[in-house]
């Protein structure tokens, strides 16, 4: 996995392209979990907002689904 370059504020389509080739470099299948929330932030060196932001968009777009982990709570 690539860190974004040092700015601050990375574009969305930045970290939106980061995070859709995560699936590719984690060798990954349709079907199976992401990364945790914390680790994917820290692997692409962004905040965690900025990354839930990014989910939201590619749910919004059925690239992804969005689940609690309710085992968690």
């Amino acid at each position: 996995m690539r860190a974004l370059p040092g700015s601050a504020n990375p574009s969305a389509s930045a970290i939106i392209c980061n995070v859709e080739a995560v699936p590719i470099n984690e060798h990954l299948q349709p079907g199976d979990k992401l990364p945790n929330e914390a680790h994917l932030a820290k692997e692409l060196n962004i905040g965690r907002s900025s990354l839930r932001e990014a989910m939201k968009l590619l749910a919004s777009r059925n690239i992804v689904t969005i689940r609690q982990d309710l085992e968690h709570m």
